[in-house]
């Protein structure tokens, strides 16, 4: 019994870090996406239009 709840426990932390990771990755992403969308508004506007 208290070796499997050992291992339950291991299960828990992994995913529970799987899962910060995860979570880290899309804020990281989100802040990279409104780095380039302020960085676009920063530069002159530009005419597609040639």
């Amino acid at each position: 019994m208290n070796h499997l709840s050992q291992v339950t426990l291991k299960q828990m932390k992994i995913m529970i870090q799987a899962r910060n990771k995860e979570e880290n990755l899309e804020i990281q992403l989100e802040h990279n996406h409104l780095d380039l969308v302020t960085e676009k508004r920063k530069q002159p506007y530009r005419s597609t239009t040639i």
